[in-house]
């Protein structure tokens, strides 16, 4: 497992890199309002995921996601994708 801290702004940057296995991801919001989805999210076309939440997703192989915010954000990932 890999826990990493993102600082969101209104930029997209990778919070989860393709692997090629799928799996199992939590993601939290712990200040502000983040936003996921492909390589184009926004804070209008990106899933929300607002202060205080948490969300599991199921990662499919070789799939990237990405994170935004539409002011600053921080997101907190846990994925036991290959650890660095």
């Amino acid at each position: 497992m890999k826990t990493t801290k993102f600082d969101l702004t209104s930029t997209a940057v990778v919070v989860v890199p393709a692997e090629p296995f799928t799996r199992q991801t939590s993601l939290h919001t712990s200040t502000g309002s983040s936003y996921i989805g492909g390589s184009t999210v926004s804070s209008t076309t990106g899933l929300h995921l607002p202060n205080g939440n948490t969300l599991q997703l199921t990662i499919p192989a070789n799939e990237t996601l990405y994170g935004v915010s539409n002011s600053t954000s921080t997101l907190i990932v846990l994925d036991p994708g290959t650890v660095d």
